[in-house]
């Protein structure tokens, strides 16, 4: 079993989903039937959350990980937009710290986050190790 920390990062431009005020997004992070979420940030299209998330992965070459944002209401949630991120190509042991152009979503808003793969991907070259 490998293991992958998730650290979301932020968020930016997202749209404004609410008649009052504005969004209170926050992120659905899914690997392998495991699901977190993130804390909701209230009244911003431009979240911070800083949150990291520990999976295990079976299969590092074919597992793909989904981020999915949401505008948290009293009723029903509000999909913001997703992007889905392959887990494969990374390098042992060093972060990847990526801004991802959300997928179905209204504006050009982008998520950051960095990946670690602890103890599965490529070995990392000299120059990555110092």
């Amino acid at each position: 079993m490998g293991r992958l920390d998730v650290r979301i990062v932020e968020a930016r431009n997202l749209p404004d989903m609410e008649l009052i005020g504005s969004s209170d997004p926050y992120v659905k992070v899914e690997l392998e039937n495991q699901v977190h979420k993130t804390e909701v940030c209230e009244n911003t299209e431009n979240p911070k959350w800083d949150q990291v998330f520990k999976f295990l992965i079976a299969d590092p070459d074919s597992t793909q990980l989904e981020m999915t944002l949401w505008n948290s209401n009293t009723f029903s949630d509000d999909f913001m937009g997703k992007y889905n991120i392959s887990v494969s190509g990374l390098t042992k042991g060093v972060v990847s710290d990526k801004w991802c152009l959300l997928q179905n979503c209204k504006t050009n808003a982008e998520i950051r986050v960095r990946l670690l793969a602890l103890d599965f991907g490529a070995d990392p070259s000299p120059e990555e190790q110092q």
